[in-house]
């Protein structure tokens, strides 16, 4: 794929929806979503038919596979979520203080080779503004350790090997870099700028090649970075707010892009795109907490 700016043909597979994050992939190849706004997380099957697996859940920013079955879903607490039964793995009373305001809710995630969970936290002030929140490592049930504290976290991913984790610092426009090397928790190695792409980075995923693809809040675009910053491809994007993608399983080179919409009360809605980009995923792992 060439370096710069492209134009992609993507495919509308579902629409209707307010705001949608998490999207997941099954070894099937279905594709799980959640909608942040309305709640629950659905199931678009390959056969193009959406169905609710997960009603009524509200706020859930990230979902990952889960080794014996279901999904990990965050919103108000980090939950395993399978067969209509709900194993509470981390709440916001478990958290340490923070440095930033009020620990509101948790956003997205992603499970390592071990099935550790990697989950951002998001924190507000007084107000409702944003504040610095942190990356935690969920080591079991009700237990976590922070990574690290200084960041307004949105998408997590690991490179094909599993030594680097990819973290989306929002506001601040990079993408943070940490290294296994030193031993179980991942330490802070270097940053990607991402400013000379419009709009926020929100939602991320690693593909095979090692590069990062990113969705672009309120750009208009997905981008795809190699792992030494370097900017790969730009896709414009039929919405305005792109906010989180994957790529196909199965060696399928399909991108998945999850959108809100433009504004309240717009035409446009929260929608499911399909573009192919010529590259496979990269290994994901399911959460084993």
């Amino acid at each position: 794929m060439g370096t710069g700016h492209a134009d992609s043909d993507f495919t509308l597979l579902a629409d209707g929806f307010v705001s949608l994050e998490g999207p997941t992939m099954s070894a099937d190849g279905a594709l799980f979503f959640s909608d942040l706004r309305a709640g629950g997380i659905h199931r678009l099957s390959p056969d193009g038919r959406v169905e609710v697996v997960v009603p009524d859940r509200p706020d859930v920013g990230g979902t990952c596979l889960h080794a014996q079955g279901g999904l990990v879903a965050t919103g108000a607490d980090v939950s395993h979520v399978a067969a209509g039964r709900t194993r509470l793995l981390l709440s916001l009373g478990d958290l340490p203080p923070g440095r930033g305001g009020e620990a509101y809710a948790f956003n997205d995630l992603a499970a390592d080779g071990e099935g550790s969970i990697y989950v951002g936290v998001l924190r507000r002030d007084e107000r409702g503004n944003p504040e610095p929140g942190e990356l935690v490592r969920v080591t079991g049930e009700r237990a976590c350790e922070v990574v690290y504290d200084d960041v307004h976290p949105n998408g997590v991913a690991l490179s094909p090997d599993g030594t680097v984790l990819y973290l989306a610092d929002t506001f601040r426009r990079r993408l943070l870099v940490f290294s296994f090397d030193e031993g179980v928790t991942p330490v802070r190695t270097g940053v990607i700028s991402t400013e000379d792409v419009p709009g926020l980075p929100d939602g991320i995923a690693v593909d095979a090649e090692g590069c990062i693809w990113v969705a672009f809040y309120r750009g208009g675009c997905v981008a795809r970075f190699a792992p030494d910053g370097n900017l790969r491809a730009r896709l414009a994007m039929p919405a305005l707010k792109p906010l989180s993608l994957c790529l196909g399983a199965g060696g399928h080179d399909d991108l998945f892009v999850v959108t809100g919409r433009s504004a309240p009360g717009a035409e446009d809605t929260g929608s499911v795109y399909r573009t192919t980009v010529g590259v496979t995923a990269a290994p994901v792992h399911p959460a084993r907490v």
